[in-house]
């Protein structure tokens, strides 16, 4: 019997790919810049954080491979000039990955919740990741590229006093799957990445949502250049929950047709 054939193995399977990642600067974002470029992609990094940004540049040391530009998600003149930017320096995107948010889920009482509180998680966490869609939509198409959402296992369980996080995570995942349905089939595949809240050490939850938002930036660009991708509309939910450190990674996705 003939043993099986190994497939070669792709040590740069983002080779010369350019990925832009919000609120990449730091924690989950960061871990995703980083797993890009190991995967031999291209990153720019958004934030509001500047100090953070060019922190990372230095430390990275990628040279033309990686760039920081400030960014407020929630300012459609911020993610326009963010988008021109990496189409000025490498003339194409092939990935974006909204990972820009709030990350307090917990924001009070809803009795006590302030207007302006709530509409600034709206802004930061879903309009955020609508506009930065609906400015890099067009060289993806081009690129045939792929768009990963930050979300959280919040859009499905909750916590006390969460309302405003759970609401504008459980809309970027509608919003997920709403885009699949328009842009889908013949320009951008999407997938929504759902962080989870159990007790990891140290960094394991952003390396945990790093390692799926790049699986799925991979698996969308392979499909892509493929010339027998589906043109039914396609959406990934990746869950990437926090564990302890002994138990096993566990994934989850569904497929909307």
């Amino acid at each position: 019997m003939q043993p099986p054939p190994i497939a070669a193995f792709d040590a740069r399977p983002l080779a010369d790919r350019v990925v832009l990642v919000t609120g990449g600067a730091q924690g989950i974002g960061r871990a995703i810049a980083e797993a890009v470029l190991a995967a031999g992609g291209v990153v720019l990094i958004g934030d509001t954080d500047v100090e953070a940004g060019r922190a990372c540049l230095a430390e990275w040391s990628a040279g033309e491979r990686a760039a920081f530009r400030r960014l407020d998600v929630a300012r459609e003149a911020s993610v326009q000039a963010f988008t021109k930017a990496a189409l000025a320096r490498w003339s194409r995107i092939d990935g974006l990955v909204n990972n820009a948010g709030i990350a307090a889920p917990h924001a009070g009482p809803l009795t006590e919740l302030a207007l302006a509180d709530w509409n600034r998680y709206l802004a930061v966490n879903l309009t955020g990741a609508f506009l930065c869609a609906k400015h890099a939509l067009p060289a993806l198409a081009e690129a045939r590229g792929a768009i990963v959402q930050i979300a959280s296992t919040r859009a499905l369980q909750s916590e006390r006093d969460s309302e405003a996080y759970a609401a504008t995570k459980g809309g970027l995942v509608a919003l997920t799957h709403a885009m699949a349905i328009s842009a889908g089939p013949r320009s951008a595949s999407t997938a929504s990445c759902r962080a989870g809240s159990r007790p990891m050490p140290g960094a394991s939850r952003p390396r945990a949502a790093a390692r799926g938002s790049v699986a799925a930036i991979m698996r969308s660009i392979r499909s892509a250049a493929s010339a027998s991708r589906p043109t039914s509309p396609r959406w990934r939910s990746i869950c990437c929950r926090r564990r302890p450190a002994s138990s096993p990674a566990r994934t989850s996705s569904s497929t909307a047709a």
